[in-house]
């Protein structure tokens, strides 16, 4: 029936699709922009879809995504520098993993 409720949203934790380098380079600008206006809770909101974003290894060896989230770790805003410290270590280890895999 055309009434039908919609069924309530799966509180599932939803992996985000895929980013593209235009979408990498699109996120990188806005961070870059939040912290020159010193914006941290738009440089958190930022940081924190990027963390739960599926971000591939390729992007971050080929993009500067790592190097502006890594700028973000002398920011002024105590959050902001942790998010940034622990989105850092677990891309790095990504990266090791991979490399690990592709020499193995």
């Amino acid at each position: 029936s055309p009434d039908k409720k919609p069924a309530p949203p799966k509180k599932k934790k939803k992996i985000q699709p895929k980013l593209s380098k235009e979408d990498i380079a699109a996120v990188e600008a806005k961070i870059q922009e939040a912290v020159q206006s010193q914006a941290w809770p738009v440089a958190s909101k930022l940081l924190k879809n990027l963390a739960e974003s599926d971000v591939s290894v390729e992007l971050l060896k080929t993009t500067t995504v790592g190097k502006t989230v890594a700028a973000l770790k002398k920011a002024a805003d105590a959050k902001l520098v942790m998010a940034a410290k622990g989105l850092v270590a677990r891309w790095k280890q990504m990266v090791r993993d991979a490399d690990a895999a592709s020499s193995a």
